[in-house]
């Protein structure tokens, strides 16, 4: 967080001199912010709040799925869910119910199920906007 702030000025001041040079090739809803994914994230909610401003999703592993994690499943709850992605982190990270396995993407639902239980929110309703999310950030909509 601390590079990304020394950074930031910087590059946003030159994303946004190119995008006012390309105005005509912006597409309908780009923005002038960066974009990425803060990988497995496993910070504070302030920390968390801060990437976000950047314009940062933040990826959730397994590790939101251990009892010992609550600041994690804290921060999950609390920031928008189109700020989240969900990740396996393979072979790494296994979920509960396969902790201490080799992780496998299939896995991945396991996050989302209990993205869905911390946010009091429908299974379908982690996997539609985590797709989207995704979709968002890799320019695939």
């Amino acid at each position: 967080l601390e590079i990304l702030r020394g950074v930031y000025p910087e590059i946003l001041h030159c994303v946004q001199n190119d995008s006012r040079r390309a105005q005509n090739g912006r597409r309908k809803g780009q923005n002038d912010k960066l974009k990425g994914v803060i990988h497995c994230f496993g910070g504070s909610l302030e920390q968390a709040q801060e990437f976000i401003k950047l314009g940062f999703y933040l990826g959730f592993t397994g590790i939101v799925t251990f009892k010992n994690a609550k600041e994690v499943q804290d921060v999950a709850e609390k920031i928008p869910l189109d700020k989240i992605l969900i990740e396996t982190d393979a072979p790494f990270l296994a979920p509960i119910p396969h902790r201490g396995k080799r992780n496998e993407p299939a896995y991945v639902i396991e996050v989302a199920r209990k993205i869905a239980e911390i946010k009091n929110v429908s299974f379908e309703k982690v996997e539609e906007q985590t797709t989207v999310n995704a979709k968002k950030l890799f320019n695939l909509l």
